[in-house]
């Protein structure tokens, strides 16, 4: 018999949202771990520097507060360039 309390499958059991374009829910699994979908809008590198470092900082910070024993599902735009003259010669900083 299940406590009321108990979270079913499925359920969301946190949420962290609309702050420097990341997204961050914990759903209830089956299993002895919760699985923690991450959605993010990388700014570019040019966007202003203090919306970049508010970004990142809030971004590790949502990483490092989830358990490690939660599998960590991360999505979104990584605002990454392809091509060959990109991987040759302009690197992204971060």
């Amino acid at each position: 018999m299940s406590s009321p309390d108990a979270l079913q499958v499925g359920t969301v059991s946190t949420y962290r949202g609309g702050e420097a374009r990341i997204l961050a829910a914990t759903f209830h699994t089956e299993k002895r771990f919760d699985a923690d979908i991450i959605q993010c809008d990388v700014p570019t590198n040019d966007s202003e520097e203090d919306e970049r470092d508010n970004f990142y900082n809030i971004f590790s910070t949502i990483i490092q507060d989830r358990p490690t024993r939660n599998t960590i599902i991360l999505m979104g735009d990584f605002n990454a360039k392809i091509g060959s003259s990109i991987c040759l010669s302009k690197l992204n900083t971060r």
